[in-house]
């Protein structure tokens, strides 16, 4: 049985861009699920390694987000 994906409720106003934050939030649920997904998939026995490529990309921008988060403060 595969997960459902849901939209990500969020406040934006025109057309500005998400903060850091809300680009930090957003991952953290794109993470958590991928990582559920990944999972669920191998536990099917379905080849994952395109996923994981992915999971891994999104994994570096969260780092990298929360690293010039950081920097900032």
């Amino acid at each position: 049985m595969a997960t459902k994906l849901h939209s990500i409720p969020g406040k934006r106003l025109g057309n500005s861009p998400d903060s850091v934050d809300d680009r930090i939030a957003k991952l953290e649920v794109r993470l958590q699920d991928g990582f559920a997904r990944i999972g669920e998939a191998m536990n099917h026995g379905i080849a994952v390694d395109n996923w994981e490529d992915h999971w891994i990309e999104l994994l570096r921008e969260y780092e990298a987000l929360n690293d010039d988060l950081a920097m900032a403060a």
